[in-house]
């Protein structure tokens, strides 16, 4: 994992009570994408926009 990235994920959630059961999952990290939550920008372009979220470092 890297900072800033976003993980695509794909499989079985039936053990958090949903419908979809599979053998496998498959994960997609990508690095440089936006992510909203709630409409809300998250991360821009592999930057973390909310500072709390965000290491030390990088603040």
């Amino acid at each position: 994992s890297f900072y800033g990235n976003v993980m695509f994920s794909i499989g079985p959630n039936n053990e958090l009570g949903g419908p979809n059961d599979t053998a496998c999952h498959f994960d997609i990290p990508m690095r440089g994408n936006s992510l909203y939550l709630d409409d809300e920008l998250i991360v821009d372009a592999g930057e973390l926009t909310v500072p709390e979220m965000r290491p030390v470092n990088r603040r």
